[in-house]
Order: C-alpha cells, then structure tokens, then sequence
C-alpha cells in the first residue's frame, strides 16, 4: 500500500522509483489516496500501480479496510 500525501517524497516519487528497480518492478504497488482528482488516479495507473482505492476519513473505517484488504484481491475466504 502507498499513500499518495507522504510528509517527505510523495507517493508519485516513490511508485516511479519502485517500478524502475529491477528487483521490485514487479511487486504489487496498491495506491491508497483521500484524493478524488482524476488526474492523480490517472498519474498513479500511468506510473504503475495495479490499483488505486480511496482512502476512508474515518480510523475504524481505515481499519475495516485493512481487514478486507486480502479479499481485494483474492476473493472471499
């Protein structure tokens, strides 16, 4: 998971350098933003995340986000 808004290097810089390492260009990078511009989902997807999912305002919901996030990608248990 990757937040977008990080106090030193955005998540813009981070996801390039990431998809540009030989030996983690192929790692599953999931873009985790408050932002509802479609410019930076679509910023995101062109630099290589394999999703992009909003992310709650509220702690528990951020919470109950974590739990289900396996079933994201690999369906229901």
């Amino acid at each position: 998971m990757l937040d977008l808004k990080m106090p030193k290097k955005n998540g813009f810089d981070v996801l390039h350098w990431v998809k540009a390492q030989p030996q983690l260009k192929d790692m599953l990078v999931v873009v985790l933003t408050c932002s509802e511009r479609p410019e930076d989902l679509q910023r995101s997807e062109t630099l290589g995340a394999d999703s992009v999912m909003a992310k709650p305002c509220q702690a528990r919901d951020l919470n109950k986000l974590a739990q289900e996030f396996p079933g994201y990608w690999i369906g229901p248990a």
